[in-house]
């Protein structure tokens, strides 16, 4: 069982580089993938894309980038995972350990290590249980390439089977169950598409050919026009669309005769799962859990608009929990609040979160909910026994605690900059901004004389600022507080006061229940000197941070609302190339070393030679003499430097004799890198890692 959910792992991970989407090229609905997929398929994930957006997208991270920390563990985890018997653990530990070792791990690299196509139709689905991998190639000859180096590397051997004229490579994941789940991995190429899906032996020949993408189902999702409703209702383009299908789901288990995700669990597990299922569960539960799962039927995504700008995407998306209810979805709207629209805007500010709730309409809103739930008459046990635990609660005791706050329509907060000194543990200046949106601000600004610290605070009525002193607040950062409009405000710094000041103009309007707002941009700048309360090993993940967010250089918000489908999710994304920097290490570098305060000290001096050698040289605190040298021969990966040693001298003084050292191999993981400068991680990972900074001279 664990071996084949690796599988499914695996499979699905595939299914990222189908993220590369684009334009509307080709009709999704029109592809003829979706022919071979079952109009009962319990989740989808697939679109098209096109050659503007691969070519964009082409040196993006494949997985968000990774740290020389992440890295080192990966290599320990693929240490750990090649001592293992399993030779089908040591297939994939090999493919990835590749991937990484000669790869730079962007999205072009993935297509290009794998031979998968960067334009065309993608597609992950379930055929019953079981997941199914379908993508267009640009070179098989590289896919079955890597397939067999892998196999011949690791030990797991495939059988090569012939179904429907077809050859197809099948591996096997549980010899030892022959008629369990599904206990054989299977990948085929047809007419240059590749398939990838999990078999069992207790499979007949018409579920293999119709999992293989060979023969078309009795239904597909083309003919159910599944996609194209889903495109229509909600405005997504071809690019990319998904759903998971809860009621399928919950029907599959209720009633398995009545899908073929049902029929496969009762294929593919034991009769005792099944049995115990239908004995645990009467006729009048699984029709009352049907009309449960029948309002929340399916959760959908996808983008609603993509667009290459020069050197930049911008990207619209949306995703929604369907709530077909009209009572529930009806009481859901009326706890909608303001989010404040400062906290919506992602590319002046580091992040904003913003809060929509009508503290005067939700606890009716709620206790609404709550009283129809009660009251609800049920058959089944177990929804009695969840009716009788809900009665003990109350909602009209939120009612009781939120009456001192009635009016407030929301809450937001922006942090715009914050800097650190370096050496100092706190922000020698912020801007931020607090606001709460309130029908009557002057009365809630009255109940400020009940937080201690705020007693003495009178914030006028006219709109003028005023001082307030908070605990624990550094004091090179001034915070002032003042009502603004509908808005009381509380902001620190220039770039929060006019914000703050823009918010007079801002009205009530109710547009939604969540916000959140993100610049990773803004995240590398801040984080660009050491903070030394984090200490050294949390100074050295603060630069690995950076390297995160630099490879991923992008902004975005999006809104959490109830609308009279379901609870949806939409917002805005944009993302700028990567400024990826071609390392020619060859050079004399001057270093700096990141001590144990989270200080920059001088280290030594280093050359690099064309020929693949190398030396390093430190000198004492005097600069008199060399203290520690050392020679090496260098090679160079994507990520990475190797030295290893043939030379190596130590000395405590000026005086002391030169002390050999055994020769060994350091490895240097590549970190930050522009054009002049680099840094280099060495035991990453571990609680002996040391950072040094390559100046090139």
């Amino acid at each position: 069982m664990k071996k084949w959910i690796l599988i499914v792992a695996i499979l699905s991970a595939a299914g990222v580089v189908g993220w590369q989407v684009g334009k509307n090229t080709q009709a999704s609905s029109g592809s003829e993938l979706l022919h071979y997929i079952p109009a009962d398929t319990i989740y989808y994930f697939g679109g098209e894309s096109n050659k503007e957006l691969a070519n964009f997208l082409s040196k993006f991270p494949l997985m968000g980038g990774y740290t020389p920390s992440q890295s080192q563990q990966m290599e320990e985890a693929f240490e750990l995972f090649a001592g293992q018997d399993a030779a089908s653990i040591k297939f994939f530990t090999h493919l990835i350990k590749q991937y990484v070792d000669t790869t730079d791990g962007t999205f072009g690299a993935f297509a290009d290590f794998t031979g998968l196509a960067r334009t065309g139709p993608f597609v992950l689905y379930s055929h019953g249980m079981a997941p199914v991998f379908r993508m267009k190639l640009a070179n098989s000859d590289t896919l079955n390439q890597m397939l067999e180096q892998a196999s011949t590397e690791s030990g797991w051997q495939y059988e090569e089977v012939i179904i429907d004229q077809h050859k197809v490579r099948v591996w096997p994941l549980n010899e030892a169950d022959k008629k369990a789940t599904l206990q054989q991995l299977a990948i085929t190429i047809v007419d240059n598409v590749v398939t990838a899906t999990l078999l069992a032996a207790s499979d007949d020949e018409a579920t293999k050919k119709e999992r293989l993408a060979m023969t078309k189902p009795e239904q597909s999702i083309a003919q159910s026009g599944e996609i194209e409703a889903i495109k229509k209702r909600y405005k997504y383009t071809d690019d990319f669309i998904l759903f998971f299908n809860l009621q399928r789901i919950a029907r599959g288990i209720l009633w398995p005769e009545k899908n073929s995700f049902g029929q496969q669990i009762q294929q593919y597990f034991s009769s005792d799962i099944t049995e115990v299922l239908k004995e645990n569960t009467t006729e009048v539960c699984r029709q009352e859990y049907d009309q449960f799962i029948s309002a929340i039927p399916r959760i959908t995504a996808g983008y609603r608009s993509t667009q290459v700008n020069g050197e930049s995407l911008d990207l619209s998306y949306h995703g929604i929990l369907e709530i077909d209810h009209e009572f529930t979805t009806t009481h859901l709207q009326k706890m909608r609040g303001h989010i404040p629209q400062h906290t919506l805007k992602s590319d002046d500010k580091l992040f904003g979160l913003g809060i929509g709730f009508d503290v005067s309409n939700a606890p009716p809103a709620l206790t609404a909910l709550w009283n129809a739930f009660i009251t609800t008459e049920f058959k089944c046990n177990t929804l009695v026994y969840a009716q009788n635990q809900v009665k003990q609660g109350n909602p009209a005791l939120l009612a009781m605690a939120t009456g001192l706050v009635q009016g407030i329509q929301g809450v937001g907060a922006s942090l715009y900059s914050v800097k650190w000194e370096e050496g100092s543990d706190y922000p020698s200046d912020a801007s931020a901004l607090l606001s709460i949106a309130a029908k009557d601000p002057q009365t809630i600004v009255a109940l400020t004389s009940m937080v201690p610290f705020l007693s003495s605070v009178s914030i006028p009525t006219d709109g003028t600022a005023t001082d307030i002193v908070l605990p624990m607040m550094p004091p090179t950062i001034e915070i002032k507080a003042a009502i603004k409009g509908q808005h009381i405000v509380v902001y620190a710094g220039q770039q929060a006061q006019k914000v703050a000041e823009s918010l007079a103009n801002e009205t009530l309007e109710p547009n939604g229940i969540y916000g959140l707002s993100a610049n990773y941009r803004k995240f590398a700048e801040v984080l660009d000197n050491p903070i030394s309360s984090f200490g050294q090993a949390g100074c050295i993940a603060q630069q690995e941070f950076i390297q995160l967010m630099d490879s991923s250089p992008m902004d975005f918000n999006f809104i959490m609302d109830a609308e009279k489908n379901g609870l949806s999710m939409f917002g805005d994304m944009t993302m700028s190339r990567p400024k990826l920097h071609d390392l020619n290490l060859v050079g004399e570098y001057s270093l700096q070393r990141l001590n144990e305060s989270c200080k920059w000290e001088k280290a030594g001096n280093e050359s690099v030679q064309q020929d693949g050698s190398g030396g390093y040289v430190e000198k004492d605190d005097a600069g008199k003499c060399e203290l520690y040298k050392t020679g090496y021969k260098w090679r160079k990966t994507h990520n990475q430097i190797i030295m290893d040693t043939h030379m190596e001298k130590t000395r405590e003084s000026c005086d002391d004799e030169w002390e050999d050292a055994q020769s060994q191999v350091y490895t240097c993981y590549l970190l930050n890198v522009s054009d002049k400068q680099f840094d280099c991680i060495y035991d990453a990972g571990t609680e002996d890692a040391t950072l040094y900074r390559y100046t090139r001279k």
